[in-house]
């Protein structure tokens, strides 16, 4: 198979990882693409397998169905960039410092899932904002994500759930002054 860009230019070391074969989760392959963007697994089934291609600076594509002699030409996507702004509600004097904590919307009506761990491509600088602004990149292929935004003195804000599609979400936050629960917890 090859793996390219949205301009059909070939991406080298994408990670290419079997994953599921007559839905079962038993292959455990990994491989990864040359300089043409090529992968070849020379011990494949003969049948359908679900593999997860990925490399850093580009979102996922998960579950792509892929078979032992055919084209597979699989496209990776940008990311999603998620920049913003965090304001004082009432000063409206950028925020100095504050966390962005990324949330996942699996879209079946439980509460969003609130991720404290730096996965995507975010890491410990992408999750701290400074002087009212933000950025973060989100790659992995999420019903639904959303934003929250957390500052000392502050009460918690976040955005409304929405599809991480390759392109850039602006998102705006107005801060309301405030402290969250506190308490002691006694044996």
């Amino acid at each position: 198979g090859r793996v390219l860009d949205r301009q059909g230019k070939p991406i080298s070391d994408a990670s290419v990882y079997m994953d599921t074969w007559r839905e079962t989760r038993t292959l455990d392959t990994r491989l990864q693409t040359e300089a043409d963007g090529r992968f070849t697994w020379s011990n494949a089934p003969p049948d359908a397998v679900s593999a997860d291609f990925y490399k850093r600076g580009y979102a996922d594509n998960r579950r792509v169905t892929i078979v032992a002699g055919a084209t597979n030409e699989v496209v990776l996507h940008e990311p999603t960039q998620v920049k913003g702004t965090v304001v004082d509600a009432v000063t409206g004097q950028p925020v100095p410092a504050f966390h962005v904590v990324t949330g996942i919307d699996w879209g079946n009506g439980s509460p969003t899932s609130w991720q404290r761990w730096h996965g995507n491509d975010n890491d410990d600088e992408q999750s701290q904002g400074r002087d009212g602004k933000f950025e973060t990149s989100l790659t992995f292929p999420y019903p639904k994500y959303a934003i929250r935004i957390e500052a000392d003195g502050y009460l918690t804000a976040d955005s409304e759930p929405f599809v991480a599609d390759g392109g850039e979400k602006n998102l705006s936050f107005k801060l309301v002054n405030g402290v969250g629960i506190d308490g002691f917890v006694l044996a």
